[in-house]
């Protein structure tokens, strides 16, 4: 997993930049720095050109619905889809396919098992 996703994502969850930075074992200048680029970023750029649907999910979408699958761990793939585009006012072209989300996911769910069995 990309450190500025799970900087974010534990972010969300603590809501405390010294808590984060101790967690992810980064500074508390970084965990500063890519909320701050979080919140700039999520809500202001333009995520799509052309009307295009993106190759790859952007980086604040992922801690975005890491986030939300956290809190909701039962939630549909077209309620993340939904919220997702309500949330940051999203065109249906821009909001990542359920394919993309589900994929997402899966990793994720891999990433946790594997950082579980290396606990043991």
């Amino acid at each position: 997993m990309q450190k500025r996703v799970q900087v974010i994502a534990t972010y969300l969850g603590t809501l405390s930049t010294a808590i984060t930075a101790e967690m992810c074992q980064v500074s508390y200048n970084c965990v500063t720095k890519y909320v701050e680029l979080f919140q700039q970023k999520a809500t202001w750029s333009q995520i799509v050109t052309n009307n295009m649907r993106p190759r790859k999910m952007v980086w604040w979408m992922e801690a975005y619905l890491e986030a939300l699958v956290r809190f909701y761990p039962t939630i549909y793939l077209r309620e993340l889809q939904e919220i997702l585009a309500n949330d940051f006012q999203l065109g249906p072209h821009e909001v990542p396919s359920m394919a993309a989300i589900a994929r997402l996911i899966s990793y994720e769910a891999e990433i946790n098992a594997q950082e579980m069995c290396s606990r043991r």
